[in-house]
């Protein structure tokens, strides 16, 4: 996995460190899908099984595009992008759900 890292805000929620080049990452999963254990297992589910077609989907800030090479996320606002080997994104993925685990009442 990249130098993605894990903490906390001042409220308790997992907050996303990244390095250069990876902040549509961080957007995405601290931003648009914070805690969402849903919508974070429909998008891993995607990533894992990727379809002939691209699959797509939005959030407040950010886009997501999953082919079988790779995942694209786009910030809608400020135009940066990164894009990911889906093997890389879906450790950062389980990582993330697991210290959403970790931290759950």
């Amino acid at each position: 996995m990249s130098t993605v890292r894990f903490g906390r805000d001042e409220h308790g929620a997992v907050t996303v460190l990244v390095p250069d080049g990876y902040e549509p990452l961080d957007q995405l999963l601290y931003d648009d899908l914070g805690d969402h254990h849903g919508a974070l297992v429909d998008i891993r589910d995607h990533a894992r099984a990727p379809g002939i077609e691209p699959w797509e989907a939005g959030g407040n800030s950010c886009s997501i595009t999953i082919t079988r090479a790779a995942v694209t996320i786009d910030n809608d606002y400020n135009g940066q992008t990164t894009t990911l080997d889906r093997t890389e994104f879906l450790d950062i993925i389980d990582a993330y759900l697991t210290e959403l685990d970790t931290t759950a009442p």
